[in-house]
């Protein structure tokens, strides 16, 4: 199974000098395998990188643990050019003698990021575009709700794709691997027990991404629920107590659900990557014509011009996505910050109530 991994797969010591390496790894570093055995994986990182992984992995060493740690990482092969991978490296159990070691599987991403960034020019394009639009409001509101509502439509596709193929096929795996445990002993049944555990943690992901893509809990549940969803899983992942607060008072438009839900889904996001929050909240309100929501953070707050501008952290493109949504609408945002002082973005949407 180490052998026919569809990624490189290293063994290292805890300094990073390989010990064991599958064949695709070899393929991927453009190294024998003989060669690979004894060298430092350090080697492999491109200069600019080579400095801060060392210092990852040394951090590795001193906080130990068996979570899974997922870097992306310039690799340069001997003679070869620059290719992206994505590393996951998983501390293994310390042996009887000697130092921890870790097991590392490499992925080649290079198409996959020359892809992100072309999406990511587009997106720019797409901004500029709409900011010139912005004389003919009116016209672009129209336009702009369609092109949100095919984008969420083809989030949901992608999503309920995502998470029924996935699905079947880790299913199949599941059953395939407890036909070959029966023919195992007991010591590689134990190893194939963990590497069940490896594919249900994948499973968890696959699911969590399907969520993200679209919520099913937000078309059959509401608005309410589906933060509550949302808020607990990046409180998890990122340690920040988030409070949901307030109420829609029934079920709301689809299009300001939706809208409303990308908003909170964007700030908290923004909270998680920057924030450095003690705590957050969303809060919501619901009056005669508008539904309100704001979220707040006691993070270390930005030069919100700064960022529109697309010049402080970040590139201000998530706030400018806040802005199309709400304007898509006919609301309203207000986003207050400063340097120390944490983050309140509040939105206002009018609403008409579900029929």
């Amino acid at each position: 199974m180490f052998d026919r991994a569809p990624d490189g797969l290293l063994v290292t010591g805890s300094e990073g000098r390989i010990r064991e390496a599958n064949d695709f790894a070899s393929r991927l570093l453009r190294t024998p395998r003989s060669e690979l055995l004894g060298t430092e994986l350090p080697f492999f990182v491109c200069r600019e990188q080579r400095r801060s992984f060392r210092n990852r992995l040394a951090r590795l060493r001193e906080t130990g643990g068996t979570a899974v740690r997922e870097w992306e990482v310039r690799l340069q092969p001997p003679g070869s050019e620059t290719i992206e991978t994505a590393l996951a490296v998983t501390p293994l159990e310390r042996p009887s003698r000697g130092r921890p070691r870790l097991l590392c599987a490499v992925r080649d991403i290079t198409r996959r990021k020359r892809i992100e960034r072309r999406l990511k020019e587009s997106e720019k394009q797409h901004r500029a575009l709409y900011r010139r639009m912005l004389a003919h409001r009116d016209a672009l509101r129209v336009l702009s709700a369609r092109y949100l509502n095919a984008r969420e439509e083809e989030a949901q596709r992608i999503a309920h794709q995502l998470h029924d193929e996935a699905g079947q096929v880790t299913a199949s795996i599941h059953l395939a691997l407890a036909e070959i445990a029966k023919e195992l002993p007991t010591h590689g049944r134990r190893r194939l027990r963990q590497v069940a555990g490896y594919l249900d943690d994948i499973e968890e992901r696959l699911r969590r991404l399907s969520h993200e893509l679209r919520p099913t809990i937000l078309d059959d549940l509401g608005l309410v629920p589906a933060l509550e969803f949302l808020a607990d899983g990046i409180s998890t992942r990122t340690g920040i107590p988030i409070r949901v607060e307030g109420s829609t008072e029934g079920r709301l438009d689809p299009l300001v659900e939706t809208a409303i839900y990308r908003v909170v889904q964007e700030a908290l996001a923004n909270i998680g990557r920057h924030s450095r929050a003690g705590q957050a909240s969303i809060a919501l309100a619901r009056g005669r014509r508008l539904l309100r929501c704001a979220i707040r953070d006691d993070g270390v707050g930005f030069d919100v011009n700064l960022v529109l501008r697309g010049e402080g952290r970040g590139s201000g493109l998530g706030l400018l996505g806040v802005r199309e949504r709400i304007d898509a609408l006919g609301g309203r945002i207000r986003i207050r910050s400063s340097p120390g002082q944490g983050t309140d973005l509040s939105v206002a949407v009018p609403l008409e109530r579900r029929s």
